[in-house]
């Protein structure tokens, strides 16, 4: 039988993070939504290298929904290498949507064409909820935060 492994969720308290736990827990996770903030269920600091190995554990999944990463520093994935842990990254998509949406570009005329890389590893189950929950997520942004029509801007294209 698999180890059940926690996912933590840094940024988990902002509009991705948190939709991400909300289809976690609808599949019967039980994410740790992480935050320097209050009321989070794990205190950390993404940007702090000393609160990151002290909050993360050999093993976590870090579905980091911090970004966007280009504003940060590396300590987040740092400490994941440093404590064994697997780190997701989909708060990037989103940035990069913010930013193309802002500088007037259609939704549905470059969504379709956006890709994204995943890591995969051995345990078949927790790989298939991990792009199940990141198709979701996705699909959910494009259509709700962006009002994306187009059928293709709502798919999760990956390689």
């Amino acid at each position: 039988m698999a180890t059940v492994r926690r996912i933590v969720i840094p940024g988990g308290q902002g509009f991705f993070g948190r939709a991400a736990a909300d289809r976690l827990r609808r599949m019967g996770h039980a994410p740790l939504v992480a935050s320097r903030r209050a009321g989070a269920d794990l205190v950390l600091d993404a940007e702090d290298p000393a609160s990151l190995r002290a909050a993360l554990r050999p093993g976590d999944v870090i579905l980091d929904a911090a970004g966007p990463f280009q504003r940060r520093s590396t300590a987040l994935v740092e400490a994941a290498i440093d404590r064994r842990c697997d780190v997701v990254d989909l708060a990037d998509g989103l940035h990069y949507v913010d930013q193309s949406v802002g500088r007037g570009m259609k939704i549905d005329d470059f969504a379709p064409r956006l890709s994204f890389f995943f890591n995969s590893h051995n345990d078949i189950f927790e790989e298939v909820a991990k792009y199940r929950a990141a198709r979701a997520i996705w699909a959910d942004a494009m259509r709700n935060r962006y009002a994306a029509k187009d059928e293709a801007s709502w798919k999760l294209r990956c390689h």
